[in-house]
């Protein structure tokens, strides 16, 4: 294995290759916690992506998704566009060294560079790991955040059962571009 290569792309700009999305959508489909989704609904989505390559094959992504409500509007929270950070997968024998964490963490920061609110939707122990170790925060909790992780389910009947849904224990996640944000959410909730 070579030192893996790290490559951002932004559909509205340069486009994402149809060969990468076809892969990223073919591993979306192996990964049992996942919604397998299609090639038109990524494209119809997405607002930026990350792959990690070895030798100019994909190995890993992570993607910057516009986040919708059932109703297809896009979401606002105090005023700010919501994105969603998700379809995160790496290759199994590339697990382990860090890429997943790496390009979630790229996605979040461009979502703070393009001055967008980056959340997460995962029930996921793992995810919730590496969505903590830069800072993401669980919306549990907190009355401000309920509204929020509401519109961010898109079940015909909203159900905290679900393994993809925002209302599950743990299952929506926020994440501040501030340290001082990070902290008003602490003394808030008493952490």
């Amino acid at each position: 294995m070579n030192t893996p290569t790290l490559m951002g792309y932004s559909l509205r700009t340069m486009g994402i290759p149809k060969e990468l999305i076809s892969w990223w959508t073919f591993q979306m489909g192996r990964e049992p916690h996942m919604l397998g989704e299609s090639a038109e609904r990524v494209i119809e989505t997405i607002e930026y992506a990350y792959f990690f390559f070895d030798d100019n094959v994909p190995i890993a992504a992570s993607g910057l998704f516009g986040a919708r409500s059932k109703t297809k509007e896009c979401l606002r929270f105090e005023g700010t566009r919501v994105v969603e950070v998700g379809s995160s997968v790496v290759e199994p024998t590339y697990r382990g060294r860090g890429l997943g964490k790496r390009v979630m963490k790229e996605c979040v920061e461009k979502a703070w560079e393009r001055e967008l609110l980056p959340v997460g939707v995962s029930s996921n122990p793992i995810v919730h790991h590496i969505f903590e170790s830069f800072g993401g925060l669980s919306m549990d909790d907190d009355q401000r955040y309920q509204e929020l992780r509401q519109q961010l389910c898109l079940c015909e009947q909203v159900s905290p059962d679900c393994r993809l849904c925002p209302l599950a224990e743990r299952g929506g996640w926020i994440f501040f571009p501030h340290a001082r944000q990070r902290r008003e959410y602490s003394d808030f909730h008493g952490l």
